[in-house]
């Protein structure tokens, strides 16, 4: 069990929103702007606040680093194999690399779906999915799902709920 600090236990504020009347009141500023009658909110751009942004020819904008931090460059090495590669910002490649590694079923499907000369079939649903779909109430269905055990076929078709109530019109709803 983790024992609390006295401070904690003093109930110190820690930051400036733990305030004594327990919420947050702003920086005095008032508003910067007015409610319309419909909820909406109008911004009155002579209260907003106006920053002054520095010439960029020759200024360069870096944020404050203590001059004790070392600098490790960008090369590191690989843990795992030990192999040097560089250190750069994260990118869409990236993301997909570890996909591809964590999920190879899944990258493989997407490829060969992607390179298939015939790509029409972004619409279009496969059949073995289509009992798993929300259905209308008048829809009907005439041949069992896939899924379906052969001692649940009758001759009008997969026997469901509806037709063991004895409601039997020949066509049997999707479940």
């Amino acid at each position: 069990m983790v024992k609390p600090s006295p401070q904690l236990q003093a109930r110190m504020r820690f930051t400036t929103k733990q305030v004594g009347k327990g919420f947050y009141r702003g920086t005095r500023t008032g508003s910067m702007g007015a409610h319309t009658p419909y909820g909406g909110y109008i911004i009155d751009y002579r209260k907003t606040r106006h920053y002054v942004v520095p010439d960029f020819k020759g200024f360069k904008l870096t944020p404050f680093v203590s001059m004790e931090v070392k600098d490790h460059g960008r090369v590191r090495e690989d843990r795992k194999t030990g192999e040097a590669y560089e250190i750069s910002g994260t990118s869409g490649m990236e993301f997909l690399k570890e996909w591809k590694e964590h999920n190879p079923r899944e990258y493989e499907d997407e490829v060969a779906w992607e390179r298939s000369p015939d790509r029409s079939d972004q619409e279009t649903i496969p059949e073995e999915w289509k009992f798993k779909l929300p259905v209308s109430r008048y829809e009907t269905r005439s041949t069992p799902p896939a899924h379906t055990a052969v001692s649940e076929i009758s001759e009008q078709g997969p026997v469901s709920e509806m037709s063991k109530t004895g409601d039997n019109t020949g066509s049997v709803p999707l479940r």
